[in-house]
């Protein structure tokens, strides 16, 4: 029903009755924000329209998709110019600053690249080609450069929840004290000092952020139009704004009526987990501590003595521990703990049997624990994880670490107090 809802507020920007062709622009490459956006182009498939995605992840193997779905598979190229951005997710706090530039750069050199591509070229300059509606990933701004070929309305959909120039353009509130952005990272119990010093680093962020537009301008005139309008411009042309972040957790931040939230869109029925982890969940004496560090970090590339004290501490648990590590090989590690390269999560969390979560703190995997009950303990490593996980204590949901600081006492204590705490 939810669907249905969203949908249908969807629909209304197409003005005609009968099936509409609709272009959904996904250039971001993360599975993570990937599969927030294919219930909705999967959905309006059903309903009739014909849909062209352009996605780095395709929901169907090549030749496979319904009829009405062309997918047009960007993945190898996009990956291949976002990997090397890996190495900088060590958990330095200090270093959020270049680590948004570095992603901003990234994201446009994609988008270039994507933009650049024969089948791209090919589709916008071929005049014959038309659309009704436009679907654009807000995360991915030089995007909206689509909106000059083809001059339709455009929704833009966000994995997360809204940027600041997104809010500013609509006309919604966007101040950093009673709505802090996601690049701030501490909100709680903040001296005078303190707060001025967060306002000042949120300032320089969003001051560097607005000032890459020139960037994305100038690669946008080079490739689509030399008289393209600025992006400030183009935004204009966003009609609608799909959040997937629930309002309580942007503060219950008053928006304009064509701000839909559709948080939980990506939730699928949960399924049996194989027989092995399921023996393995039902069979641990004392329960199980998953721990993952999401899809865009390598946990691997930490310093080597974070990962022992991570190992460490594991080892001196009663828990069984169930690790998602993004290589096959782990040295030193506790009988304890079973690793795997992949876990089905959201149906593992689920299980009665989890006692907490180690995260990240991720948006989506945050969405995860609370959706099953779990407590969390967020170790963030990059971008808006430490707004995320300072939000756990907010919440009263879990504990928030830093793993530069981070000691095998302060890890023990935080898994043992979110397992004890009735809340």
């Amino acid at each position: 029903m939810f669907l249905v809802r969203i949908i249908f507020v969807t629909l209304l920007i197409i003005t005609k009755s009968e099936p509409a062709r609709i272009l959904a622009l996904f250039p971001t490459p993360s599975i993570s924000h990937q599969v927030v956006f294919r219930p909705l182009t999967q959905e309006l498939a059903k309903r009739g329209h014909e849909v062209v995605v352009l996605t780095t992840d395709p929901a169907f193997p090549k030749g496979k998709s319904p009829k009405n779905i062309y997918e047009m598979d960007f993945h190898d190229l996009s990956y291949k110019t976002w990997k090397e951005f890996y190495v900088i997710s060590t958990g330095n706090k200090g270093d959020l600053l270049n680590q948004i530039e570095c992603v901003f750069t990234k994201v446009t050199k994609v988008i270039e690249e994507q933009l650049l591509s024969e089948e791209m070229q090919n589709m916008i300059n071929n005049k014959n080609i038309t659309f009704d509606l436009l679907i654009i990933e807000q995360f991915s701004r030089a995007a909206l450069g689509y909106s000059h070929v083809y001059k339709v309305p455009v929704i833009q959909i966000s994995s997360f929840g809204g940027m600041t120039e997104t809010f500013e353009s609509i006309g919604v509130p966007s101040h950093p004290n009673l709505y802090p952005a996601p690049a701030r990272q501490r909100i709680l119990n903040l001296s005078i000092w303190e707060n001025m010093l967060e306002l000042y680093s949120y300032r320089s962020i969003h001051k560097a952020v607005n000032g890459m537009e020139n960037v994305e301008n100038e690669m946008l005139k080079k490739i689509v139009d030399p008289n393209i309008p600025p992006i400030s411009e183009l935004r204009k042309n966003v009609q609608m704004v799909l959040l997937n972040i629930d309002p309580v957790w942007d503060f219950n931040r008053p928006v304009t009526k064509n701000i839909v939230h559709i948080n939980g869109i990506h939730h699928k029925p949960k399924k049996e987990l194989t027989e092995d982890l399921k023996l393995y969940l039902d069979n641990s004496k004392y329960g199980v501590v998953y721990v993952s560090f999401g899809t865009n970090s390598k946990p691997s590339s930490l310093p080597p003595e974070r990962i022992q004290i991570l190992m460490n501490t594991f080892s001196q648990l009663k828990y069984d521990i169930i690790l998602k590590w993004d290589t096959e090989e782990l040295s030193n590690c506790p009988k304890n703990v079973r690793v795997g390269k992949w876990f089905p999560q959201s149906d593992l969390l689920s299980h009665p049997n989890i006692k907490a979560f180690v995260t990240q703190a991720g948006l989506q995997s945050t969405d995860e624990a609370i959706d099953a009950g779990v407590p969390l303990i967020g170790i963030p490593l990059l971008g808006e994880q430490w707004f995320n996980s300072e939000k756990y204590e907010l919440h009263k949901i879990g504990i928030k670490l830093d793993i530069e600081t981070l000691t095998e006492e302060i890890f023990r204590n935080a898994i043992e107090a979110v397992i004890s705490d009735p809340r």
